[in-house]
């Protein structure tokens, strides 16, 4: 008892000690990438590959860990969450309400002046009409559109993991975004189901025959969008469909 009750405290101490040392060890798993802290600061160059690797002692220095090997699914094209239409205490699912986990969002593509009058009648196309006091009367009305629901899933990996994990607030939000912007811009210069013989400079059909176009034509765009010459976001894209 008296030896115990002497050894006690530096028991204790030496105790404290060998784990504040291990937390100067970091294992770091296959299809991961680590980030040191130093004084709570990301250090661009001190990333921490796979295995076992050390660090000054917490609180000095700390590390966070990202999948890179894994491929994260991003749905672009959809909003808020809708309730789901029950009767009699079971779920509906019926053509006139809108059904799913998720509201999908709408797009606008622009129809041909030359197919104009034929599409207007069509149940995906909105035709809007200025009246003669209505602003954008006469020669000022606008074109007829069309309006979609179009849902795109992004799927990447996280290819920088200081870059996705520190340049921004949310990376995954701005790689969102980003999408989405993409999608309109791409949607507003293309067409439905129709294509246009000899026209090369605008999306066509991207509905029908040239949905595999489009689907190559977006990932290239929010490549880009995302890559080192625009947002920078230190993601690799694996797909777009």
């Amino acid at each position: 008892y008296q030896l115990i009750g002497k050894a006690l405290v530096p028991l204790i101490l030496l105790g404290a000690l060998v784990l504040w040392a291990m937390s100067g060890v970091v294992i770091v798993r296959q299809g991961q990438r680590g980030v040191v802290l130093h004084w709570g600061r990301a250090q661009a160059g001190r990333l921490l590959e796979p295995g076992l690797s050390t660090k000054w002692p917490w609180p000095i220095d700390s590390a966070q860990v990202f999948d890179t090997g894994k491929v994260h699914d991003l749905q672009v094209g959809v909003g808020e969450a809708q309730e789901p239409y029950v009767v009699n205490g079971q779920e509906l699912q019926l053509w006139t309400k809108r059904h799913g986990a998720r509201r999908e969002l709408e797009f606008l593509l622009a129809i041909p002046s030359a197919q104009g009058s034929g599409q207007a009648g069509n149940a995906t196309a909105t035709q809007p009409q200025a009246g003669p006091g209505a602003p954008g009367g006469g020669s000022d009305t606008p074109p007829p559109v069309n309006i979609i629901n179009l849902v795109l899933s992004v799927q990447y990996r996280i290819a920088d993991p200081y870059k996705f994990g520190y340049k921004y607030v949310d990376a995954g939000k701005m790689l969102e975004n980003a999408a989405y912007r993409e999608m309109v811009r791409y949607c507003a210069s293309a067409t439905l189901d129709t294509t246009q013989p000899g026209v090369t400079d605008r999306p066509q059909a991207i509905m029908t025959s040239g949905w595999a176009d489009a689907s190559k034509a977006l990932q290239d765009r929010i490549a880009q969008a995302a890559g080192p010459d625009g947002l920078d976001l230190g993601v690799d894209l694996a797909s777009v469909k």
